[in-house]
């Protein structure tokens, strides 16, 4: 050991003794050394890595460098990666570097490596290059690699390390591009055979310039019938920003809001709503993400004259290529008319359930979907089935009739009037007052007991606009009719084909 090796290495204790650091001076008078050569020292080590400075204002504070061992970080890279010393000896490698060329360590660890199986895939000028590396200089380039019938790319990094000693190395680094490779050739593949396409289109398009002015004409066209379509449908269109900033709005909007399109850009939507309506927009902004890109609300403005009106309005987001929301698009259309009518129905139907229920005659009443809406309490006597129980039951089955077959309620709604002669053929007739009105006599079990012959009637009850929504079924019992009044007479009348007799 020469005497600066010497002189070094007594740094190196005195530094290690000091965890907290000492400066030149305190070092120098330490081991009786010339201080511009304990500076000097001090930054051989600092330049090798093996001591660390900081400054505290003119005070410069000297620390023994700590180090981690190559041979336990490797592994934490998945690249494969080696460290090769100056001699170009392979000093430490990790376990993916092993894997991908099928070696085993301890062929590898100690030997030179243009005396190893590595040589075939680094020779040529990598001496050369190993060294600039080793004198501080990154170096980067491009190989690939033969492995068990399969190529391989990667790009090839080497950096200048230093080891726990303070050995200069390098580090080979191998970043696996064979993927990326594939797909590039993929796409160089679908580049050249679009281009042909392209080449194709193009002598296609010399020859028919006068159709691609046409299609210009009708693309021109096409924009100005969007326009239009967006500016002048019934709804309202308003684009915004994540915090309610107006980016858009078409003439309906701003119209609704008694503004100019100028002046609403660039303003918040928010403060265009009432405290009420923007809590509700707000709670619909928030339900707003992957999974659900939109919600429809409704929201209610003052009218004009007093009165008030409803808008529906669906939110939708726009993301961009992150997956972050940009903008928020907002379309409305005024429901007032709708709201109204079904205020209305609503009222409508609670007077027609009122009526039903006080009536003292049996009947029930079904929707569209053939569901029993009303049970009254006369029909809760004579069939013996509470109103709790048969509310939301469908009509089809068999408790009404010995076998699973439509009312004639459920063919009023359906609007088969040609199937009531089929299913009813001598004993049902449409009735001479009032309209949508069926009557006649069958036998039904629904009665308590074993079933019994009953005069029924079935009247559709129809919207504004002549759609049947509800059918009224009544069912009275004929024998109890007989026995109380005596006017079998009457029946007879009306029904010849049923017995006197069969009546009781």
């Amino acid at each position: 050991m020469n005497h600066r090796d010497e002189e070094i290495t007594r740094i190196k204790e005195i530094l290690r003794t000091h965890p907290k650091g000492m400066t030149i001076s305190e070092i120098a008078d330490a081991l009786s050394l010339n201080r511009v050569s304990t500076a000097r020292y001090l930054e051989s080590l600092r330049f090798s890595g093996q001591a660390e400075m900081r400054q505290f204002g003119q005070a410069k504070i000297y620390t023994l460098a700590t180090r981690l061992p190559l041979s336990s970080v490797l592994d934490l890279f998945l690249s494969p990666m080696l460290i090769v010393d100056q001699e170009l000896f392979i000093r430490e490698v990790n376990d993916a570097f092993l894997r991908i060329f099928s070696l085993k360590r301890e062929t590898v660890i100690g030997h030179n490596m243009l005396q190893s199986r590595l040589s075939a895939s680094f020779s040529g000028t990598f001496p050369e290059t190993i060294k600039t590396v080793i004198d501080g200089k990154t170096y980067t380039t491009e190989k690939s690699f033969e492995r068990d019938g399969k190529k391989f790319s990667f790009i090839v990094r080497m950096v200048p390390v230093v080891d726990e000693n303070g050995q200069s190395c390098a580090s080979i680094i191998l970043d696996d591009i064979t993927e990326l490779k594939q797909y590039q050739k993929h796409l160089e593949s679908m580049v050249d055979r679009r281009t042909a396409e392209l080449q194709e289109t193009n002598e296609h398009l010399k020859t028919e310039m006068e159709g691609h002015r046409r299609a210009k004409d009708t693309i021109q066209i096409s924009r100005q019938k969007y326009r239009a379509l967006v500016e002048d449908m019934p709804a309202y269109v308003c684009n915004y920003e994540s915090d309610g900033t107006l980016t858009f709005a078409n003439e309906n909007f701003s119209a609704f809001m008694q503004k100019d399109v100028g002046d609403l850009i660039g303003t918040q939507v928010f403060s265009l709503l009432s405290l009420e309506n923007q809590a509700i927009v707000k709670d619909a902004i928030k339900k707003i993400g992957h999974e659900y890109s939109a919600e429809t609300i409704t929201l209610e403005f003052p009218g004009r004259d007093g009165t008030t009106i409803w808008h529906q309005w669906t939110i939708r987001a726009f993301y961009d290529k992150r997956g972050k929301i940009i903008e928020y698009q907002s379309i409305g259309i005024d429901i007032t008319d709708r709201i109204a009518t079904e205020t209305k129905l609503e009222e409508q139907e609670k007077k027609l359930d009122a009526i039903i229920r006080g009536s003292p005659v049996p009947q029930l009443v079904i929707d569209t979907d053939h569901r029993i809406i009303s049970w009254n309490t006369a029909m809760e006597k004579f069939s013996g089935m509470r109103a709790a129980q048969m509310i939301g039951a469908t009509t089809f089955g068999t408790f009404f009739y010995d076998r699973d077959r439509p009312l004639l309620a459920d063919l009023i709604i359906d609007e088969k009037f040609d199937e009531i002669s089929q299913l009813f053929p001598e004993n049902c007739k449409k009735s001479s007052y009032p309209d949508d009105t069926w009557e006649g006599i069958t036998f039904s079990k629904i009665h308590p007991g074993e079933g019994n012959w009953v005069f029924f009637t079935a009247a559709a009850i129809r919207d504004e606009t002549g759609i049947i929504t509800h059918v009224v079924e009544t069912m009275e019992d004929l024998v109890g009719y007989h026995t109380q009044n005596g006017t079998s007479f009457v029946v007879r009348s009306l029904y010849p084909m049923i017995d006197r007799d069969a009546l009781h």
